[in-house]
């Protein structure tokens, strides 16, 4: 891990959210090099309990947001089990909405980064794009636990 941003940044990191995270990016890496273009029912259903356990450790350590989007995409997800698993597709988009999380947790000073996420999850293949205010709301509340830690009084978080 690079040494650089602030102090408060550097300690202030999610670090079981990123544990978790790094577990569901080898899954699915592993799953990517593998012969099948599709996920079986069993790798999705593993990818579901990996997000859920990324929504709970995500509340836990007060970024409520994130915690919500995991089960956001858990709900899109689990339908795919009964279906026989997860297309390439939607595999293609939850590794582009893995990265840009890892990003996000990582630097979450950076407003790009919240904004990126955001991005990644409207996306056609997730089949449930957010509306421009629920866009807001979403980057607003992604970015409010690490406003409150990262800014002393009568600063903003949004100067980058």
């Amino acid at each position: 891990m690079s040494d650089t941003g602030s102090h408060a940044e550097r300690s202030f990191r999610p670090f079981q959210v990123l544990i978790r995270l790094q577990y569901l990016k080898s899954q699915i890496c592993g799953w990517v090099r593998g012969p099948a273009a599709n996920l079986t029912g069993n790798d999705t259903e593993e990818i579901l309990w990996t997000l859920r356990g990324m929504a709970a450790t995500a509340r836990a350590t007060g970024v409520d947001a994130y915690a919500a989007i995991c089960l956001h995409l858990a709900e899109l997800i689990e339908p795919l089990i009964c279906v026989g698993g997860m297309p390439g597709a939607i595999r293609s988009a939850l590794t582009g909405w893995a990265e840009r999380s890892d990003r996000y947790l990582r630097h979450p000073t950076d407003p790009s980064h919240a904004a990126r996420l955001i991005e990644q999850l409207n996306h056609p293949e997730w089949a449930s794009p957010f509306s421009r205010d629920e866009q807001g709301v979403l980057f607003r509340a992604l970015r409010e636990p690490f406003v409150r830690y990262f800014t002393a009084p009568g600063t903003s978080l949004d100067r980058g």
